[in-house]
């Protein structure tokens, strides 16, 4: 899975964007995050099965489903609202090669140990935002069954990235098992115009002001004193 954490690593501070193409067909594009913060909640097997259910068999097949809600402490006289984006899913397939972005169905979204999930929404802050995780398992008729809820609360998301073990209540209310995520929490870029500025380049400084300086061919002698060959 470390070639699957370097993708990801490259691309957190990217978001992405919609655009046109000469056919008419939306395309997605990268740009920076500019106002807003991104959380990625990641399911895999990278050392254990995430989702272990006691009442079920190690071989069953689960869907995941991620949801966000309001959230607001007793403590605090002024709530502001949970402003989450709609919450989608990265289904990365090692087996395939492949990357897909996907939409949660009713159910959510199946997981399979060789896949890699990323549910990932974007908000100004995640202060008042709690997120519902659903969890269902194959049915005999081929659809899928509740099986219980966990829940992440914005306290548990105090570092930029970390490992959440949530606790799965059956709809009894009874603790059945836990399902893992790995999070990141990735921050806008700040002050984006003067970082991009280009009048304290230094590309053409050592061309006007200093002689190059000749370090010979490293590992192979240098330049000048080179032994001679016969």
């Amino acid at each position: 899975m470390c070639n699957v954490h370097v993708a990801e690593l490259l691309r957190v501070m990217f978001v992405s964007l919609c655009t046109l193409t000469a056919g008419g067909e939306k395309a997605e594009d990268e740009g920076w995050l500019l106002g807003t913060s991104e959380l990625q909640l990641q399911l895999h097997n990278s050392e254990s099965p995430p989702i272990r259910i006691d009442t079920l068999p190690d071989a069953q097949r689960y869907s995941v489903k991620v949801q966000s809600m309001n959230y607001c402490a007793k403590t605090e006289d002024v709530c502001e609202v949970c402003q989450c984006s709609a919450i989608r899913v990265k289904v990365l397939d090692r087996e395939q090669g492949s990357c897909e972005v996907r939409e949660q169905g009713e159910c959510g979204w199946p997981y399979l140990p060789h896949q890699f999930l990323e549910f990932f929404t974007e908000a100004p802050h995640f202060t008042y935002c709690a997120f519902i995780v659903d969890l269902f398992s194959a049915a005999g008729s081929g659809g899928w069954e509740g099986v219980g809820r966990a829940s992440i609360l914005p306290q548990q998301l105090t570092a930029e990235a970390g490992t959440l073990i949530l606790t799965v209540f059956s709809p009894q209310l009874l603790p059945i098992g836990t399902i893992t995520f790995t999070y990141l929490l990735v921050h806008p870029v700040r002050d984006y115009p003067s970082i991009h500025r280009t009048h304290h380049s230094y590309a053409n400084y050592w061309k006007k002001h200093k002689r190059p300086l000749d370090v010979g061919h490293r590992g192979l002698g240098d330049s000048y004193h080179g032994k001679e060959e016969l």
